[in-house]
């Protein structure tokens, strides 16, 4: 045990309890929650509910961790499993080896639009070589579809802002964990 006092933590102990307020959008019903150190990964079983209880023990390692910290993410089970939130715990302040246990806030994941006129080819679909006129023509409507695409993404986040205004806010995404890092043989 003493000798133990002196080596560097290499495991970190996580209890994942439980999570609430993952809105009825956020998760179809099935989240589970996943640690990350550095590409090592653990992660809990999927529980049928908006507000799961986990109760679940997981062991990620943590070689040289000092100044590092651990990826908590919650997802939700599927075909294609969907992030639903996600925080960055330092693990510094938890190299006194005692144990922490507190709630932690998720930030919502929210999925990135994609743009699939990003680059406008030279070649038509026929394999021939466009014109430098037609080039230029194509690449304009690009543009202008992309500008009415932002605009139309700024009136959405403009009337989203107004309505927050007017509405009470949404509860906050949280998870619950007790962590600990130790040495583990």
């Amino acid at each position: 045990p003493e000798k133990d006092k002196k080596r560097p933590a290499n495991c970190l102990k996580c209890v994942a309890l439980r999570a609430i307020n993952l809105t009825k959008h956020s998760t179809g019903g099935d989240p589970f929650l996943e640690l990350d150190i550095k590409g090592d990964k653990a992660q809990t079983n999927a529980v049928a509910s908006r507000r799961p209880r986990w109760m679940e023990p997981i062991d990620v390692l943590a070689e040289d961790c000092g100044g590092g910290y651990v990826d908590v993410n919650v997802f939700d089970k599927g075909p294609v499993n969907r992030l639903v939130g996600s925080i960055r715990i330092e693990l510094d302040p938890l190299q006194d080896r005692k144990s922490t246990r507190q709630w932690y806030t998720l930030e919502p994941h929210i999925p990135e639009e994609v743009d699939d006129e990003a680059s406008v080819a030279e070649e038509t679909p026929g394999g021939t070589k466009m014109s430098k006129a037609n080039v230029r023509k194509a690449k304009a409507a690009a543009i202008k579809k992309r500008m009415a695409a932002q605009r139309a993404k700024d009136a959405r986040a403009k009337a989203a802002k107004e309505r927050s205004k007017r509405e009470p806010t949404k509860p906050v995404m949280r998870v619950e964990l007790a962590l600990r890092l130790v040495h583990d043989p």
